[in-house]
C-alpha cells in the first residue's frame, strides 16, 4: 500500500481554501490541495512540504505549522475486504510564505470561498473530506472507489483526536 500525504492550504480570516488543477496521475483536470507519495525514509511532515515546493511554485510552508485532521484509506473495486491501494494523512496549514503559481504538475491555483467550493471540478469524495475540515473535525476515513477510481462507491467517517492521526 502507498502512503501520501495531502494539504489544505487555507485563509482562516478570509473564510478562503486554495486549489490547484491537478496535472499529472490521478485525478487529472481536477481541482485538488497539494500532496503526493513519501518517498524514502522522509516523515509525512517533510513529504508535504517537499510536495508543496515542487507543485505550489512561489508558495512555501512549514512542517511545524501543518495540522493533521485526516487519514483516509482507499479501496478500489466493490469491497473495503482485502489491500487497499493508498493511504493518505490529510494536513491543513493556516500559515504560509509566497504566492501559488502554475508548475508542471498543478496548475491554475484559485482561492475560493468555503462557502463557494467548486464542487463540479473535484475528484469524488474531495467534497466530504472538505465538508469535515471546513467544520474543524479530525477523522479516520475508509473510502471505496470503483475500479478505474472515477465513483465513490461508499465510503465511512470515524471521529478522531490527534492521537489517531499517526500513519
Amino acid at each position: 500500500m502507498k502512503k501520501a500525504t495531502a494539504v489544505y492550504i487555507t485563509k482562516p480570516e478570509e473564510r478562503k481554501i486554495l486549489l490547484a488543477l491537478k496535472q499529472k496521475i490521478v485525478g487529472v483536470g481536477k481541482r485538488f490541495p497539494y500532496g503526493g507519495k513519501i518517498e524514502g525514509k522522509e516523515s509525512p511532515e517533510e513529504c508535504t512540504v517537499r510536495e508543496t515546493e515542487e507543485e505550489a511554485g512561489g508558495l512555501t510552508i512549514k512542517k511545524e505549522d501543518l495540522i493533521p485532521f485526516a487519514i483516509i484509506t482507499f479501496w478500489k473495486g466493490y469491497s473495503m475486504d482485502g489491500n487497499p491501494f493508498f493511504k493518505v494523512l490529510f494536513y491543513m496549514c493556516e500559515k504560509f510564505q509566497g504566492k501559488p503559481s502554475s508548475t508542471k504538475e498543478m496548475v491554475n491555483p484559485k482561492w475560493y470561498d468555503f462557502d463557494n467550493l467548486p464542487l463540479d471540478e473535484l475528484k469524488a469524495g474531495d467534497e466530504i473530506i472538505l465538508s469535515e475540515l471546513l467544520q474543524k473535525k479530525m477523522f479516520i476515513g475508509k473510502f471505496l472507489f470503483s475500479e478505474e477510481g472515477e465513483k465513490l462507491l461508499d465510503h465511512i467517517i470515524i471521529p478522531a483526536s490527534i492521537e489517531d492521526l499517526i500513519l
